[in-house]
């Protein structure tokens, strides 16, 4: 298959390029082209194009996750997800994620023990946990990071700044105990909170 032309996609970005082969547009990285010697008026088979492209899409994708990694902590189903939606097939997406791994810029068990100091003050154990496995997270590593967490006390604190303005009441309480039921915390540190409140707790 003869190559027909090689242009540049963008001005935005440099490396990626469209080979032009019997009227037909494919995107290929400039590493690759530069790599294999392409040049126009040369010569491909149809197997030495799809290697190519290939190879292409996994450079253009690294580059991809590289980018979308560097805003923010993610788990591996994160950007598993990220590529799929940018049109990357499994095999090029797998290839990415043993690459971001290989680098360690992905790790679900670094991104756990982040989430849980962020979430710690004002979520529960469960609460946590269910977050991080939508995440991807598997749920052995997260019960993991949560070994040393203090369930009772962010519950009390979340107690407290419910009840903050609210009269020490029968009808408040019942809220509060159905507010603590819904941030996912257990019955009995639900329990031993409002036991805590009942003895502790000053009218303004």
């Amino acid at each position: 298959m003869l190559i027909e032309k090689i242009s540049l996609k963008s001005n935005r970005n440099a490396n990626v390029f469209i080979v032009q082969i019997e009227g037909n547009d494919y995107i290929l990285h400039s590493d690759v082209i530069v790599k294999h010697g392409l040049r126009t008026n040369g010569q491909l088979s149809l197997e030495e194009l799809q290697n190519l492209i290939f190879e292409s899409n996994i450079i253009i994708a690294t580059n991809l996750a590289m980018n979308y990694i560097s805003t923010k902590l993610i788990t591996v189903k994160q950007l598993k997800d990220y590529l799929r939606k940018k049109g990357y097939e499994y095999n090029v997406i797998s290839q990415v994620i043993d690459k971001c791994k290989e680098y360690g810029v992905v790790n679900d068990e670094n991104f756990a023990h982040a989430f849980v100091e962020l979430k710690q003050s004002s979520l529960s154990k469960r609460a946590i946990t269910n977050k991080l496995m939508q995440k991807g997270v598997d749920k052995e590593i997260a019960k993991t990071c949560l070994e040393d967490f203090d369930e009772y006390d962010v519950a009390v604190k979340t107690a407290e700044k419910f009840m903050k303005t609210k009269p020490y009441t029968e009808e408040n309480i019942a809220k509060l105990l159905r507010h603590l039921n819904y941030k996912g915390f257990d019955y009995d540190v639900i329990n031993k909170t409002l036991n805590y409140l009942k003895n502790n707790y000053k009218n303004n």
